[in-house]
């Protein structure tokens, strides 16, 4: 049976769909839970922070699973975006399906990224010197958004940037790209959990439904489209929009699958299977899928079973 390395902030999502696709996994992350425990044949835990998982903490407890087994890949989630080093350094050891350490370099890059999305003509909100408030502060290649704040402050460390805020649903766009092309696989509702009064936009989990317009997911399509042939993107990707009236504006692109997959992953594991394929570059046009993945233009006339991931977060430590 083939073993996967799977390095993210929490990877039991990513670890169920390995499994379910027939791979055995070896996990480092930052909780190594009960529900882990049960998939993984080995699951390490590593600190985790607003910044995602301790860097060096990562690359020791990798080493320790790569002088115990063979692995044919790894697999890399949330919790490692502003680690490029760690992220070079893990291409280094073995495969990884994943997109390259440049376009995480490119995505970790607020300025550089919004100037390479305007020019796609993929809107993106005010953020640095145009900014007119209300203010977020945000700290860049995080995840979770335990680093999300409120803060009208003009001095913003190196490592932050500041954004208008923009009232409105947060959607997040899952889509698989491959040799230029791409194709969403769903649109789903951010929630935030409201942590605390320091931190309002901790992720609190997400439902597969949106009240997007069919104009809307066309244009968000053509946004993945443009996005996944420019950069160019591979495997699964996540792209998160304020959608503020009939305007979506694209707040975040994260070069790596999301949690939401596990909204939309069916018992054969189909999805993490074409990530890895795409990753290959295999075309999307050669992938077969189930036909619960295709796009249904009568979404709004054929409901779909409601599905909800809800997240509680019971640990001091900021959320993945």
């Amino acid at each position: 049976m083939t073993e996967l390395l799977i390095v993210a902030s929490s990877a039991r999502f990513l670890a169920e769909a390995a499994a379910a696709a027939g791979c055995a996994v070896s996990t480092v992350d930052g909780f190594a839970d009960a529900d882990l425990l049960r998939i993984a044949r080995r699951a390490l835990r590593v600190p985790l922070g607003e910044a995602g998982l301790d860097e060096r903490a990562v690359r020791t407890a990798c080493t320790k699973l790569l002088r115990e087994s063979t692995f044919a890949g790894a697999i890399v989630g949330p919790g490692l975006d502003a680690h490029l080093d760690c992220l070079s350094w893990l291409h280094s050891q073995l495969p990884v399906y994943a997109n390259a350490v440049e376009t995480f370099a490119l995505c970790r890059d607020r300025r550089r990224l919004y100037e390479r999305l305007r020019n796609l003509d993929v809107p993106c909100p005010p953020e640095g010197d145009d900014v007119i408030g209300p203010v977020l502060h945000k700290r860049a290649g995080a995840c979770g958004g335990g680093h999300v704040r409120f803060d009208n402050c003009s001095d913003t460390p190196d490592d932050e940037y500041r954004q208008d805020y923009l009232p409105g649903a947060i959607v997040s766009q899952l889509f698989l790209a491959g040799r230029g092309d791409a194709a969403t696989v769903a649109w789903n509702t951010l929630w935030s959990s409201h942590h605390d009064a320091e931190h309002p936009f901790c992720y609190g989990g997400a439902i597969n439904r949106t009240a997007l317009s069919d104009r809307q997911r066309a244009l968000s399509e053509g946004y993945a489209a443009r996005i996944a042939r420019d950069f160019p993107l591979v495997g699964l990707n996540c792209a998160d929009y304020a959608v503020c009236g009939d305007e979506m504006y694209l707040l975040d692109l994260n070069p790596r699958p999301s949690a939401t997959l596990q909204l939309h992953e069916d018992n054969a594991g189909s999805l993490f299977t074409a990530h890895i394929k795409t990753c290959r570059s295999s075309p999307i046009s050669a992938l077969t899928f189930p036909s619960s993945f295709l796009r249904r233009q009568e979404s709004s006339e054929r409901p779909q079973r409601s599905r909800t991931l809800s997240v509680q977060w019971v640990s001091p430590q900021p959320p993945p």
